[in-house]
């Protein structure tokens, strides 16, 4: 079980993960420059002894190390709020490492009274920064910002009521992170090569095509074959785009079928994918039994619920971020990776990375405080528009700057 898991701080691992952490970043991404812009070490330092929340966005499965690398920069420590879903496996290796580098799971889409305690202790203890990623899932685009959800700003104006009446006047900070990723040189040829071991597999000749009209290709012969594996029938007059919404609801709703749950009509699919997620948590801890016999495990079914979900949030942002003659080399190869995922099971490496860091304005939370105490819901709406005003500012900051620079 994850639930109620706390942080621990344990000087040893954290010094050997220190060690081991940037070996682990080149083993898993290749090689991977971060740099942090402007005055962002400045800004950080500064909130050293205040209560602080990270707010990256979230375009990469590379963002998590990323972030522990910036601690390293800082030479402190973070905690971090996670999906509980990272939890679980290598039969609780994962919870134990997970723990010891400071992270604590959340079930989201639902309600989580244990996370939400342990987020306001962490605060109020104000030990170290807190990192939460307000997307909730990766974008798999450097230049999207997906709209935030209100956790963050919801948990931080909560504890601030609670902090007033230990120390009255005291605040938290939101503190925007926007995070970039270029490649160093020119990866057209990779890119090319990628996606002729994708051709390969799929049995598509690439002819003098375009890569953004490869990766397409690419993308529907993946679509037939999961349309295939789920049974699911798109109508000739269907879009490549309503193609993908079409399989993404067969597949979460055949897992909802299995759970024997309903999935409410007015939330969005990424909402459905969560309301699974605790689902699934239940079926593991024996609060939900299955519909109908298996002649399948629990670990088996879970094993392939969670490939399910797995199919839908790797396809998260496709529908939306197609290759055109625009995108950038970065996008595409985001695309492929994605592709890669769903047919090798991991990625290739395209070439040296450089990640870039832009730290924003501070927001004190205590300025919000007045209107959360009339309207929680305004405060935090509130909130949210400038956190995402200033990651969407930052993002197009380092764009114009950095785009396309090779060294």
């Amino acid at each position: 079980m994850t639930s109620g898991r706390q942080p621990k701080d344990n000087p040893f691992m954290l010094s050997l993960l220190k060690v081991i952490r940037p070996v682990s970043l080149q083993l898993k991404f290749g090689p991977v420059s971060i740099k942090v812009i402007d005055d962002g070490i400045a800004k950080l330092k500064a909130l050293n002894t205040k209560r602080v929340i990270l707010c990256p966005n979230h375009p990469s499965l590379l963002d998590a190390d990323v972030v522990f690398a910036l601690s390293d920069i800082l030479n402190e420590e973070f905690n971090y709020l996670a999906a509980h879903v990272l939890f679980y496996g290598h039969k609780g290796l994962n919870a134990f490492f997970l723990q010891h580098m400071g992270c604590y799971p959340v079930k989201r889409g639902v309600p989580d009274f244990h996370a939400f305690r342990t987020t306001i202790n962490v605060l109020l203890r104000g030990k170290r920064k807190l990192v939460i990623f307000p997307e909730g899932e990766v974008s798999h685009d450097s230049d999207l910002l997906m709209t935030l959800e209100p956790g963050a700003a919801q948990i931080a104006l909560a504890a601030l009521e609670d902090l007033q009446e230990i120390k009255p006047g005291s605040t938290i900070y939101l503190v925007p992170l926007a995070i970039k990723y270029f490649y160093r040189r020119d990866i057209t040829n990779n890119l090319s090569k990628s996606l002729r071991k994708l051709e390969t597999e799929f049995g598509l000749y690439a002819a003098d095509h375009q890569l953004p009209e490869r990766i397409i290709n690419s993308i529907e012969a993946l679509l037939c074959r999961l349309e295939i594996q789920y049974d699911c029938h798109p109508t000739r007059k269907m879009t490549l785009v309503e193609r993908i919404q079409n399989l993404r609801i067969a597949i979460l709703q055949g897992l909802a079928e299995k759970l024997g749950i309903t999935l409410p009509a007015s939330i969005p699919h990424l909402d459905w994918v969560h309301f699974l997620q605790k689902g699934l948590t239940d079926f593991s801890s024996g609060k939900l039994q299955l519909p109908e016999s298996s002649s399948i495990t629990k670990h088996e079914f879970i094993t392939n619920a969670n490939k399910d979900i797995a199919h839908v949030l790797n396809f998260v942002s496709l529908d939306r971020n197609l290759p055109d003659a625009d995108s950038s080399q970065e996008n595409l190869a985001e695309t492929i990776e994605i592709i890669e995922r769903e047919v090798f099971g991991h990625a290739y490496n395209k070439g040296p990375r450089l990640v870039l860091l832009k730290v924003g304005d501070p927001i004190n939370m205590l300025e919000y405080l007045p209107v959360h105490k009339q309207n929680k819901k305004a405060a935090v709406r509130q909130v949210r528009e400038q956190m995402s005003n200033q990651l969407f500012n930052m993002l197009k900051d380092i764009e114009a700057r950095y785009t396309r620079r090779f060294d």
